[in-house]
């Protein structure tokens, strides 16, 4: 069965969808949907382009991939989920919990498939950890520290960081939305906190109208998350530390290593890494076509089973990206 696949949006995430598009599903027609005229890149040459929602109907696809800025996602995602179509959105959902409603009333209607694209659900070594936390290899999780940052600019050094989505607030911009992959895995983790308390704010110089850096601690009945996210960090990182009731996990999320430290001394882990960077993207798509459709042959075998986020997940993210919001405005804890 040759598929109709509708792209919406062609920017750095949506090119690097296209391409690993063509490469799982070759043989599928594609259709690009944009919102303004502008240079056509090598990748999306001789495919067809239309630039208004009539025309993205009328190409009658049989799922959809949603690359544009969080604020246009409801109204993107709306006219194909009422008709069940299975859809892959780009992370976050949308930029509040209000701005979700359509979806969610579409979504009803449709009772079709919607997957987020919290990445790092598809690094093995994301998998491999939580594993050995729910195992509970290393007791029970008393704190964690989750730690993430880059500094903005060099995040695409090809063009301009203040034209960009995270720069802006208007298109769902600044740390705890465009960074929201930690309240993901955090959330995905350790579970739902019962309190969130967060501070944030913009402490450089960097030409943006959002927050370019947040703590936010997730609170347990007996455990507490900490997660600092940030757009400031010269050299990137990405560290997790667990500690539990009998020893203590450590990974560099960058590097693909962890260990895990007893009293006793210090155990490297054998954890499975990524071939290369763009491998844990399409472990990500192998996984939403396997569950779209029938006839897809998943070329890793975890898609099947894979944890990928459906939109529950997804809008439990933004709930708690809004309760960071309102706790650091208002200088206080906020019961989730």
């Amino acid at each position: 069965m040759k598929r109709r696949i509708l792209l919406i949006s062609l920017g750095s995430i949506g090119r690097r969808h296209l391409r690993n598009v063509k490469e799982l599903m070759p043989g599928a027609d594609l259709c690009i949907w944009r919102h303004k005229h502008g240079d056509i890149p090598a990748d999306a040459k001789n495919i067809p382009i239309v630039y208004s929602e009539e025309d993205a109907l009328t190409f009658t696809p049989d799922a959809v991939i949603v690359s544009s800025p969080a604020s246009f996602h409801a109204d993107q995602c709306a006219p194909f989920a009422v008709q069940g179509l299975p859809i892959f959105v780009e992370k976050p959902l949308e930029v509040s919990v209000a701005a979700v409603a359509k979806l969610t009333t579409a979504l009803e209607a449709g009772k079709g498939l919607l997957f987020v694209g919290y990445v790092l659900r598809f690094q093995p070594i994301m998998v491999a950890l939580k594993s050995i936390l729910d195992s509970q290899k290393i007791g029970v999780v008393r704190t964690a520290h989750i730690a993430t940052g880059q500094y903005l600019p060099d995040w695409r050094p090809d063009s301009d960081y203040r034209d960009g989505v995270s720069a802006q607030a208007s298109l769902g911009g600044g740390v705890l939305l465009e960074l929201s992959h930690e309240l993901d895995y955090a959330h995905w983790f350790f579970g739902q906190p019962q309190t969130i308390t967060a501070e944030a704010g913009k402490l450089s110089d960097l030409d943006i109208d959002v927050e370019d850096s947040a703590t936010v601690i997730f609170g347990y009945p007996k455990a507490r998350v900490t997660i600092n996210i940030d757009f400031l960090q010269r050299v990137a990182a990405m560290t997790l530390k667990v500690v539990g009731s009998e020893a203590t996990l450590e990974a560099d999320l960058v590097a693909e290593t962890a260990s895990i430290r007893t009293p006793y001394g210090i155990h490297d882990l054998d954890l499975p890494k990524l071939t290369e960077g763009n491998e844990m993207y399409l472990r990500q798509f192998d996984a939403f076509f396997t569950q779209a459709f029938a006839e897809y042959a998943p070329v890793f075998e975890e898609s099947n089973d894979s944890a990928f986020a459906r939109f529950e997940d997804a809008l439990a993210v933004v709930k708690l990206v809004e309760a960071a919001k309102q706790s650091a405005a208002a200088g206080k804890r906020v019961n989730v």
